[in-house]
């Protein structure tokens, strides 16, 4: 039985290529990239171990360092290609600056859940078949934590 949590139905991925928006999850500050036809997003933690004798030998562990990706593929925007454009723009880059976008995962629907964050775009693929929609797919790999948060009115 599917999940009635998200009242939207399409989640669409957005980007700025420039700076960390004042209003970071409004889409008006973004650029369009497409509808997305799925995303994931992982989160990883790396463990420190630390027991020490009074553990019995037992290991115990701390949280290091952590770190996201999100990978999404979707259809091109029919309006245009600016925001596939600045993907593929900031995976050309040979600098770590110019590989930084700020990015918004959302269906802009009142109450659902949407992602924000910054990161690096690590990987990127257009797929343009004749007589169909043209895809796109990019890694982002996270600059910081990304934001969880519902869409407001």
């Amino acid at each position: 039985m599917a999940d009635t949590r998200h009242v939207g139905n399409d989640y669409s991925l957005y980007v700025n290529p420039t700076s960390e928006p004042a209003l970071p999850d409004e889409i008006t500050n973004y650029t369009l990239v497409g509808l997305e036809i799925g995303h994931e997003i992982s989160t990883s933690a790396a463990e420190i171990a630390a027991s020490d004798k009074t553990s019995g030998a037992w290991s115990n562990t701390f949280t290091g360092e952590q770190n996201y990706t999100l990978t999404v593929t979707g259809h091109l925007a029919k309006d245009g290609n600016a925001g596939v454009d600045i993907l593929e723009t900031a995976n050309l880059a040979t600098t770590s600056s110019g590989k930084l976008v700020y990015w918004l995962s959302t269906t802009n629907a009142t109450g659902d859940d949407q992602r924000r964050g910054s990161a690096r775009v690590t990987e990127f693929a257009i797929t343009e078949n004749n007589g169909e929609m043209a895809t796109f797919t990019c890694t982002l790999s996270g600059v910081g934590a990304y934001t969880k948060e519902d869409v407001d009115a």
